[in-house]
């Protein structure tokens, strides 16, 4: 009895995968890229782009060309990985309407309520606020303070190691990556420290900024996930 009732679910299951083969698959258009579908139904190629979205792109670059569309987490995107056509879509903006997708991308990355029109909000009143807090009379003070800590950080010995032996030596890429991040986030919500500049302070600021870094480099990882439609609580590193 058992074993024909795990006889027939298995022939349902087997059928519903065949149903959707045959309808639920999207196939390739005629004058339209490469298309690739993925073995697991609604996710695609999900799991295999939220591994490693640097990677997946390449191989398939090398497989399908410079263009080519992945169904990712039910819905399908199309890449373009030649960075000599990029100029050619972006002169055809007016006819891509870019706000529908940016409102879901943000909402779906940074978790905050839907920007979206239809729930009050407009893009006019967002790109106001932008003009006020970011340009305007609040961008000589923001440039300002941005530079006051571009300097500090570039100019200050502790790029010595504790011996001062000898130079700490990184790559190009990661000392960039850590003055910008170290820089926009003190200009961004400032110091701790107030009038009190003991090196014990100092020493606890920068523990809290490299912990940030730490959190945003693996934010940074699945970022291309997250705008998938993957959802974050997926990522254990998250």
């Amino acid at each position: 009895m058992i074993l024909s009732i795990a006889l027939i679910w298995a022939v349902v299951v087997g059928f519903c995968c065949l149903l959707w083969l045959a309808v639920g698959t999207r196939r390739r258009q005629p004058g339209e890229p490469a298309l690739e579908n993925g073995f697991i139904p609604y996710l695609g190629c999900a799991l295999q782009f939220g591994t490693n979205p640097l990677q997946f792109l390449r191989s398939r670059q090398k497989k399908y060309g410079h263009i080519f569309t992945c169904k990712i987490a039910g819905q399908y995107i199309h890449f373009l990985c030649d960075p000599f056509s990029y100029h050619s879509v972006i002169r055809q903006g007016r006819h891509l309407d870019w706000r529908k997708f940016h409102f879901a991308t943000s909402v779906k990355a940074f978790g905050h309520d839907s920007f979206d029109p239809r729930h009050g909000h407009t893009t006019e009143n967002l790109h106001q606020t932008f003009l006020k807090t970011l340009q305007g009379e609040a961008l000589p003070s923001l440039i300002e303070t941005m530079m006051g800590h571009l300097q500090d950080i570039m100019l200050r010995s502790d790029t010595l190691s504790p011996s001062k032996d000898h130079w700490e030596v990184d790559g190009i890429f990661a000392f960039c990556y850590k003055v910008m991040f170290e820089s926009g986030y003190l200009t961004l919500f400032g110091k701790d420290l107030g009038e009190d500049k003991r090196q014990a302070q100092q020493a606890a600021q920068k523990a809290l900024v490299l912990n940030a870094l730490e959190n945003f480099k693996e934010f940074d990882k699945i970022f291309p996930a997250l705008v998938a439609g993957l959802p974050i609580h997926v990522f254990k590193s998250a």
